[in-house]
Formats: structure tokens, C-alpha cells, sequence
């Protein structure tokens, strides 16, 4: 079967492929077909965040080909990753963790994220991992200052009040749980 040159933009005479390097700026720039342009940071970010997809794809069914994603995806962020970006991979890595209950090692990639980025989203992962492994005064003590703020999204916020009240049965501390 043969494909009109659409289909390969590679096989057609139009198809150009210019790398620049532009070693005053440090910047290499693509630029494809009709004048599309993209800096490495952008196609690092771009690769990125399709690993991060796929790991999310095959969290349920195949941990090592999910976490193989994320390995990739750390990787294509480079040396000098975007924290926020690094973050967000080392959290995907503790939800793979998490599903598959190795509570332990995604504890330790939350702890991660949050060192590359701390957010209030992994927070309460990390709090939840705690709650998953029976270490309630530790959830306790991640979740309690979450209290404090006041943008949280309703949704953590409903999070965050179920896992406290989970941390606090797990201490015997039931009237506290129900007075949340």
C-alpha cells in the first residue's frame, strides 16, 4: 500500500529539516515543514510528558514497561531538568508504586517530589501512602499543616479531611476523626 506524501512527510520534496545551532544562546532550534519551530527545552518537555502518558497507560497491567516510561521520561528531561517537571514524573513513579502496593517505595518517590517541587497534590499522596502503611502519626504530621490553607481545590480539601480522619482512627483517636 502506498501513502500520498502526507502520510511521509519525510519521503516529500517539500520536507526540509533545518537544525540551527546557535551556540550563542545555547538554544538548538527544529524547524519543520510549514515553519513550525521548537527549542530542545520544548521537545524535552514535549517527550516528556508522552512517556508520562504511557506510563499512566500501563500502570495497571505492566509496572515494569510504567516505570521504564517514567526512567525515560526523567531522562528526557535532561541534566538540568525543570523541577516542577522532575517532580511530576518522581509522583507518577509513586503512584505506579502505590497501586501496586509498595507503599515503602512510593513513599520515598513522594518524598522526592516534593523535595524537586513540593505541592500540596503530592502532599496528600504522601499522606496517603502513610495511611496505606499503617504509619498514621507520620500521615498525621504531613496532612495537619495542609489544614492552614486556604486555596486548596475542594477536592484535596475533601482529600485531605478523609485522610486525616483515616490517620486519626488509625491512632484510636476517634472523636478527633469524627470531629473533622
Amino acid at each position: 500500500m502506498h501513502f500520498p506524501y502526507f502520510f511521509h512527510p519525510y519521503k516529500s520534496p517539500k520536507f526540509t529539516l533545518f537544525i540551527k545551532d546557535m551556540r550563542k544562546t545555547g538554544y538548538i532550534t527544529i524547524l519543520f515543514l510549514l515553519g513550525w519551530a521548537m527549542t530542545f527545552s520544548q521537545a524535552s518537555t514535549s517527550l516528556h510528558r508522552a512517556y508520562l502518558d504511557s506510563a499512566v497507560v500501563y500502570k495497571r497491567n505492566d509496572i515494569e514497561k510504567s516505570i521504564d516510561f517514567i526512567t525515560h521520561s526523567i531522562t528526557a528531561l535532561g541534566k538540568r531538568a525543570d523541577k516542577k517537571a522532575l517532580a511530576e514524573s518522581l509522583a507518577a513513579l509513586g503512584d505506579v508504586y502505590q497501586f501496586h502496593n509498595q507503599y515503602d517505595l512510593a513513599i520515598t518517590n513522594y518524598k522526592d517530589a516534593n523535595e524537586a517541587n513540593r505541592s500540596s497534590r503530592t502532599t496528600i499522596k504522601l499522606g496517603t501512602a502513610y495511611i496505606f502503611n499503617k504509619e498514621y502519626d507520620k500521615a498525621e504530621s504531613v496532612l495537619t499543616p495542609l489544614t492552614e490553607i486556604d486555596n486548596l481545590i475542594p477536592f484535596q480539601r475533601v482529600e485531605l479531611f478523609e485522610n486525616l480522619g483515616d490517620a486519626y482512627t488509625g491512632l484510636g483517636q476517634i472523636d478527633r476523626a469524627v470531629a473533622l
